[in-house]
């Protein structure tokens, strides 16, 4: 009997454990229903670190060689090129000079032969939208948070953007700017004009500084003053809301509107009325045959500001430069920023871009670029503005006025547009042949003229 009373007491209080034990399961638990039965059972230790960030990728350092061309073999390029190799030693850097084909044409020529060109300058972006030659660089810049972050100036990487996609960078910023004689300046006592100063003060002080006797003229440069100054006027007077005369969407000419055809024959005025830029019967009346400004027999001329380094060396007289003058509306000004372009034959796109960002946007390669006077800022950090008033170069130069006419600068749409080159050849078959050998009006040349460039640009 007392074993029988013994293992009743065992059962009892194994049962007893039983239900303490699932009550305890039961109190910890977030519900009623069971746990799934593919629940991981082995259970982590919560103490040990965890990381949401991606894993570091090894940079590829194989050596790799990348083709360069431009048109222009010079000890800049050189410069920044070797820079570049110095910051990427496994990235060779192989200049080829364009020579006679141009930067297009050795590309072209380079795919054809099997050993394509890599990375290229050009002065205009659609030729070469339209060869299908240019990479997207868009999924480039998208995964480059350093990139997207520089401070372009505005409106010079939206030139270079198509349909959405990003098909080039500007290498950097040249301007065109007013450049005045100082020696003539003094000689007829005038003053010496603020930055922002007018096209009308222009006009009235060419007008004091011309005496054909003595062969001075107040505008100088003729051909480049005609083919830079009059696409200017219409947009600085506010009846055109682009450069060219061209309207919001950039696909239509607006030269053929009365007022203006009137901002074209005010410039026309200064060859055919006022007589202070010279046309093909003014030269002819006063046996005049060299180029006023380089003889320094010209108050002013328009040149765009690499030139700087040239006429530094070559110029016998004091000189310094002006913003463009400011029109009735608003002061603007030309800026270039040629298109620098990966081509989409390339086997070494990653090496490309780095060199591609290394040009654009690296304080080393822009400063090597302003030292030799060849280039701007591209960019609105006070930095690199601050580089460029501290070298030498601009000491004797006035380069407030310089960085006043970058501010006021918006690219020229000639170089980006669908048929730019034919809003160009419209003007310039005015001012180089119409204007200059014909003395022909604005109002004469405009009507026509324009119906046959918007006729040509909806052909595009």
């Amino acid at each position: 009997m007392k074993k029988a009373k013994s293992s009743k007491v065992i059962f009892i209080l194994t049962l007893v454990l039983a239900l303490l034990v699932v009550s305890a399961c039961s109190s910890n638990s977030t519900g009623n229903e069971p746990a799934p039965a593919d629940q991981d059972t082995n259970i982590a230790d919560e103490s040990a670190p965890t990381t949401d960030e991606e894993p570091v990728v090894e940079e590829d350092k194989t050596p790799v060689t990348i083709k360069f061309t431009n048109w222009a073999n010079s000890e800049t390029y050189n410069k920044v090129n070797e820079a570049f190799m110095k910051k990427y030693p496994w990235i060779t850097v192989e200049f080829v000079y364009s020579g006679e084909k141009g930067p297009q044409g050795t590309v072209e020529a380079s795919i054809a032969a099997g050993d394509p060109i890599d990375v290229y300058f050009d002065g205009s972006l659609s030729g070469n939208l339209k060869s299908n030659l240019a990479e997207d660089l868009t999924p480039y810049i998208e995964k480059d948070e350093e990139f997207k972050n520089y401070p372009f100036l505005e409106g010079i990487m939206e030139q270079f953007n198509v349909d959405g996609k990003q098909w080039a960078l500007p290498r950097g910023t040249e301007a065109f700017l007013v450049f005045y004689n100082k020696d003539l300046l003094e000689e007829y006592g005038l003053e010496k004009p603020s930055n922002d100063w007018t096209w009308e003060q222009m006009r009235e002080m060419a007008m004091k500084a011309t005496d054909p006797a003595k062969g001075r003229f107040g505008l100088g440069g003729d051909g480049i003053f005609y083919m830079f100054g009059s696409p200017v006027l219409p947009m600085a007077n506010g009846h055109a809301p682009n450069l060219y005369a061209l309207d919001e969407t950039k696909t239509k000419s607006l030269a053929d509107q009365p007022d203006v055809m009137d901002d074209l024959q005010w410039f026309a005025d200064l060859a055919l009325k006022d007589k202070v830029l010279l046309n093909k019967a003014t030269s002819e009346a006063n046996n005049i045959k060299e180029d006023r400004w380089s003889t320094g027999n010209a108050l002013f001329t328009i040149h765009v500001s690499p030139l700087m380094e040239t006429w530094d060396k070559s110029l016998e007289f004091n000189w310094d430069v002006l913003p463009f003058p400011a029109g009735t509306s608003k002061q603007v000004g030309i800026m270039w920023n040629q298109p620098l372009m990966m081509t989409k034959a390339s086997k070494h796109k990653d090496a490309v871009w780095k060199f591609m960002k290394f040009y654009t946007t690296s304080p080393e390669a822009q400063q090597i670029f302003m030292e030799r006077a060849t280039l701007l800022p591209n960019s609105k950090d006070a930095n690199m503005k601050e580089v460029l008033t501290s070298l030498p170069f601009y000491a004797k130069y006035d380069v407030n006025a310089i960085l006043y006419a970058v501010d006021h600068a918006v690219p020229d749409p000639s170089s980006y547009m669908k048929g730019g080159n034919l809003v160009t050849a419209s003007f310039n078959e005015w001012v180089a042949n119409k204007l200059i050998n014909e003395s022909m009006s604005a109002y004469d040349y405009f009507p026509a003229a324009t119906e046959k460039l918007n006729n040509d640009l909806a052909a595009q």
